[in-house]
């Protein structure tokens, strides 16, 4: 297929830490580039992305994604799905929509019981394809980590074009880039906020937990929920996606980092099942030299949760129609930087790329807390980051493993064909430092002003 973009796409509007490489950028604006060709919402979608020191993040991580998130009522959700089919998929998924009581509630299991709630979340670029929210809206939509990999032996490559073999010993940014920008359009689950299990949690926060339910869990099945008509939001869970109700399994998903008594495959639930025939873009693991594309999986579960595909995609997905020129998207992507700033692609060409990404990037913390401001505003708008952070952190302050940290969507790079530098880990930079202490702190206020509200 050409490579020219859509005549209605979305478009993505990117804000860069300083620091960020024009190869890092370019990486960016080129996978949302594959994003456009095949959504075509007329919406606006605002990604903040930072590359920080590899020793910050939880091990083996390359990347990851905070979304912003809304609370909406099923209703609200189940009329939005209603107005937005277009596709033969978004027929039979609206048609085939879990409801319980008098249809404003879903059902589903946690780890024994069934429950039924009449709230959801969905990422705020989500909300913006289903008319949920302004398309134009300029606030942050997600909150991209991306690692510079020092800790590792092997270096980033980015080469986005693809029209040469993927270097010995390197990860290929571009692919992390669409898998990091598929978690802030709604490719997210909510079994991942869970901290206890269901039976060691109150009544109101397993209802907590219920009200972090995402788009995409509105087709999560497993086995033992289909037999009783509901949908399998439990942790560890065998679980599949499928748009008619359990019957028919369409792809498994991956089943959570805590054994909750249902078992674990170590990977977050906010992905594909990881296999050897990886099942799209949103595989939760990445192995040196391999490139991705978007498979046919990826493009129909977000077809279903309210975005809309070109027409020829309406009827089916063939692995062909998802191909792509990469060369074209990437010229693409310079002539579009180029244009922003002033420059004839010539001249973007030409120019020192040392002196392009720094007039490219843009940080404004007015309280120096080590957190770009509309970053935390995403935070705070967000509100149910507020209840993570006073039931989510335990004894080890500001980790990742507590807190905001456990809010990021992470993809990890496989550890079969590579090692740790077996040289000491450098020191995180200032800059990475204050990121850690930055996110402690909007924890430590995001409670306050909990506390203070209830």
């Amino acid at each position: 297929m050409g490579e020219a973009t859509p005549a209605q796409a979305a478009s993505f509007n990117f804000t860069y830490a300083p620091g960020t490489t024009m190869d890092q950028i370019l990486g960016f604006e080129t996978a949302a580039n594959v994003w456009s060709q095949f959504l075509v919402d007329d919406v606006e979608v605002n990604l903040f992305v930072e590359v920080v020191d590899s020793n910050l993040l939880p091990d083996y991580v390359i990347g990851g994604t905070m979304p912003g998130l809304q609370s909406n009522s099923y209703s609200q959700f189940q009329n939005a799905l209603y107005n937005d089919r277009t596709s033969n998929d978004d027929f039979q998924a609206y048609a085939n929509l879990d409801t319980t009581g008098l249809g404003g509630e879903y059902g589903g299991y946690l780890e024994t019981n069934t429950w039924s709630n009449d709230t959801l979340t969905l990422t705020t670029a989500n909300a913006k394809a289903l008319d949920l929210r302004p398309s134009d809206d300029s606030a942050i939509d997600g909150y991209i980590l991306m690692s510079d990999l020092s800790q590792y032996s092997v270096n980033w490559d980015y080469n986005t074009r693809r029209h040469l073999p993927t270097p010995q010993n390197s990860l290929d940014y571009a692919s992390v880039a669409l898998h990091e920008i598929g978690h802030a359009l709604g490719f997210i689950s909510g079994i991942d906020s869970a901290v206890v299990t269901e039976a060691q949690a109150t009544m109101q926060e397993n209802f907590d937990r219920l009200a972090r339910t995402n788009s995409l869990d509105m087709f999560r099945y497993s086995n033992r929920s289909y037999q009783s008509a509901q949908l399998d939001l439990g942790v560890g869970a065998d679980s599949y996606f499928s748009i008619d109700s359990g019957t028919t399994p369409l792809a498994y998903f991956s089943t959570g980092t805590q054994d909750f008594g249902l078992g674990s495959d170590g990977f977050q639930g906010s992905h594909w099942k990881q296999q050897s025939s990886t099942l799209g873009i949103m595989d939760p693991l990445l192995s040196v030299e391999q490139r991705r594309h978007l498979k046919d999986f990826d493009a129909r579960s977000l077809d279903i949760i309210g975005w809309d595909l070109p027409s020829y995609l309406h009827d089916g997905i063939a692995s062909w129609e998802l191909q792509l020129i990469w060369y074209d998207l990437t010229y693409q992507a310079e002539a579009r930087l180029a244009n922003t700033l002033g420059l004839t692609p010539w001249q973007f060409s030409v120019a020192n790329p040392d002196v392009l990404a720094q007039s490219l990037t843009s940080w404004v913390d007015t309280d120096n807390d080590g957190v770009d401001d509309r970053v935390e505003q995403m935070l705070e708008d967000s509100q149910v980051y507020n209840w993570c952070w006073s039931n989510c952190s335990g004894n080890s302050g500001g980790s990742w493993q507590s807190g905001l940290w456990q809010e990021f969507r992470w993809q990890t790079l496989s550890t079969d064909d590579l090692q740790a530098n077996a040289q000491a880990v450098p020191e995180p930079t200032s800059t990475t430092g204050l990121l850690s202490l930055g996110l402690l702190a909007i924890g430590s206020q995001l409670k306050r002003r909990r506390q203070s509200n209830g």
